[in-house]
C-alpha cells in the first residue's frame, strides 16, 4: 500500500511509522529531510515550499512504483511532504551566542 500526503501542517513522524509498520516485516527504514542552517555562506531562517499538487502526487506515486520495481519485497510506503513555510529552529551551546544568533 502507498500512502502519499501533501500537507501544510507539521509532519508527525509517528503517524507515518504506524502506516508502514507490519508484523510480517522485520524492519522499517526511513528518511527524514531536515533544513540546513546555511546556504552559500548565508544563514537560512525559513523555507517555503510550493507544489502543483496533481503533478507532485503523480511524481511521488512514480517514485513509489520505481521503488517497488527495484525492491520487490516492499510492503508499505508512506511519503509526506510539507508545503508552505517551514521554519528553521536551532540550538547553540552558550546562552549569549544563542541570543546573538
Amino acid at each position: 500500500m502507498n500512502y502519499i500526503h501533501l500537507q501544510t501542517e507539521p509532519i508527525l513522524i509517528e503517524q507515518l511509522y504506524r502506516r508502514v509498520v507490519s508484523p510480517s516485516c522485520g524492519a522499517v527504514s526511513s528518511f527524514i529531510g531536515i533544513t540546513r542552517d546555511n546556504f552559500e555562506g548565508r544563514r537560512v531562517t525559513r523555507l517555503s515550499y510550493e507544489a502543483y499538487e496533481p503533478m507532485a502526487l503523480k511524481e511521488l506515486n512514480r517514485l513509489c512504483d520505481d521503488a517497488r520495481r527495484k525492491f520487490v519485497n516492499i510492503e508499505h510506503i508512506a511519503i509526506s511532504h510539507r508545503l508552505g513555510s517551514v521554519f528553521n529552529y536551532y540550538n547553540r551551546a552558550k546562552k549569549n551566542s544563542r541570543i546573538e544568533a
